[in-house]
């Protein structure tokens, strides 16, 4: 899943290239403006939120490779690894200066070989913005994100830096409209995101989807008993044996998966996400509480007065 991630991180924009070189725009700036825009909500819906709808929520905290946690390190090793080796390698530049060129008739045919790669200001803006979109949105169940991200953006700023002395072609002179943008809108976004996700996070533990019934357990489910998983019924592979006494707690089914769910109750996050079950601490509840209403009305009440002094 990781590389596949990557991989369409990498090839996406070339089509978001495609799609921009049909619309009409005044100068550069706002050329680069429309493309920055396209990429960076494919790479945020591709990075972060897509891995978090096709992971079942029960997987969330487990180790094995396809749970979330794990694959939340691989998409940033991929991104780590994968992006920068692919712009240092400049495939097209070599065949080019070192096939292409020697095979050249005219000396004009020579030197457009050693001209450079084109990149896109917009396109390089997007990979510091999926890095962090991607470390703010799974802060709260993988808090070493930040030190990855940190790493990766260090690795990608002299990647860039690079690249730009070394492999790429100049670019033509553009203003400042993706900076401004960025700072104006996609920065408050992932500020906002970070403090929703969070508390929609937190309140997700322990991410087993089990709450406590309470009372006495049945009779009939006292025993020794057998049971299959992964859907393989009388498979002997994956049978497990269950022994189950009197004095067990007995769980039942709740729904703990609350931030994609659309309700009165689950937004902004706080302990109502529960509704008539209960498996939140006292401590729990507080802190989903601190950071989804009070930390949301923060934000929010900064945006306002930003935006009227702006």
């Amino acid at each position: 899943v990781a590389l596949w991630i990557a991989v369409l991180n990498v090839i996406t924009p070339q089509i978001c290239k495609f799609i921009v070189g049909f619309e009409q725009h005044p100068d550069e700036g706002d050329k680069s403006l429309s493309l920055y825009t396209k990429i960076t909500i494919f790479r945020w819906v591709n990075t972060a939120i897509v891995l978090s709808m096709a992971t079942p929520f029960a997987d969330t905290l487990g180790g094995d490779e396809d749970d979330l946690i794990p694959s939340i390190y691989n998409v940033f090793f991929a991104e780590l690894v994968t992006v920068p080796l692919t712009a240092l390698s400049d495939i097209g530049g070599h065949v080019s200066r070192h096939f292409v060129a020697p095979r050249a008739v005219t000396e004009e045919e020579t030197n457009a070989c050693f001209k450079g790669a084109e990149y896109e200001l917009a396109e390089r803006y997007t990979t510091v913005t999926k890095l962090l979109f991607l470390c703010f949105f799974f802060a709260t169940i993988y808090p070493m994100g930040f030190f990855v991200c940190a790493l990766a953006l260090f690795v990608t700023y002299f990647t860039d830096k690079f690249c730009l002395l070394r492999v790429w072609k100049p670019a033509p002179q553009m203003g400042n409209e993706i900076a401004e943008f960025s700072r104006s809108y996609l920065y408050t976004i992932m500020l906002v995101l970070l403090v929703l996700v969070s508390a929609y996070q937190f309140a997700g533990f322990p991410y087993d989807n089990l709450c406590e019934a309470g009372g006495s357990l049945p009779k009939d489910y006292v025993g020794n008993f057998t049971i299959y998983t992964g859907g393989k019924v009388d498979d002997p592979a994956y049978a497990v044996n269950v022994m189950v006494e009197q004095n067990d707690t007995m769980f039942y089914f709740c729904n703990m998966d609350k931030m994609y769910e659309l309700s009165s109750d689950s937004f902004p996050p706080s302990d109502r996400l529960q509704g008539n079950d209960h498996w939140m601490t006292e401590t729990q509840e507080g802190i989903v509480i601190l950071i989804g209403q009070y930390g949301f009305g923060v934000l929010l009440f900064g945006a306002i007065i930003k935006s009227i002094i702006i």
